[in-house]
């Protein structure tokens, strides 16, 4: 039996989001000017931490460690070195949280048969609306990063970023993704 094109479509689409597999939009903001940014030598850790995601058990110390290493690798290649919070310029601080994103897409499968086929006048005949719906659900991850300066107490910096949760995470999966997220979020702050 031939599948409808509408089946295609699916399985197509499906493919397609397949092949981008866990991409991560990002975004960020910058409150000061670039010099006033590039002005910063350094940065350290707020206590203003925190890793809220739906299942408690990603909501680990070894993630914390990948994000926090990875910003602290990013704000490097900017040219700020890390220093105690008591002494920092700049106080980095972050809020992760997550959120399942219901997805479900229906189609017809137009032009199969059944054993059971009727019309609508309730004779037999093909039966064209069989319906069938595929979950394409999954958990967003979301992160929020925040740059304030030490002394004035004012947001200088703020970057996002979102993307799918991976179902296993590794440190060969995961880290890589983190990676990707915090370059994006920090793409705007200039290089020292």
């Amino acid at each position: 039996m031939k599948p409808g094109p509408v089946y295609l479509l699916v399985v197509v689409s499906l493919v397609f989001a397949g092949c981008a597999t866990n991409p991560v939009q990002t975004g960020n903001d910058a409150f000061v000017t670039k010099e006033a940014l590039a002005s910063y030598q350094s940065f350290g850790w707020s206590p203003q931490r925190s890793l809220n995601l739906r299942d408690p058990n990603r909501n680990t110390s070894t993630a914390q460690g990948w994000l926090e290493a990875a910003v602290e690798s990013e704000l490097g290649t900017k040219g700020l070195r890390k220093a105690p919070a008591s002494e920092a310029d700049l106080l980095a601080s972050y809020s992760v949280a997550s959120k399942t994103v219901a997805n479900y897409q229906e189609f017809s499968a137009a032009g199969e048969f059944t054993g059971n086929q009727i019309d609508e006048a309730g004779g037999t005949g093909p039966l064209w609306d069989l319906r069938k719906s595929v979950d394409t659900g999954f958990e967003q991850g979301r992160i929020l990063l925040t740059l304030t300066d030490r002394k004035s107490g004012k947001v200088v910096y703020r970057g996002s970023a979102a993307g799918a949760l991976l179902k296993n995470p590794s440190p060969s999966r995961s880290v890589p993704l983190i990676n990707r997220a915090v370059k994006g979020m920090l793409d705007g702050f200039p290089r020292r």
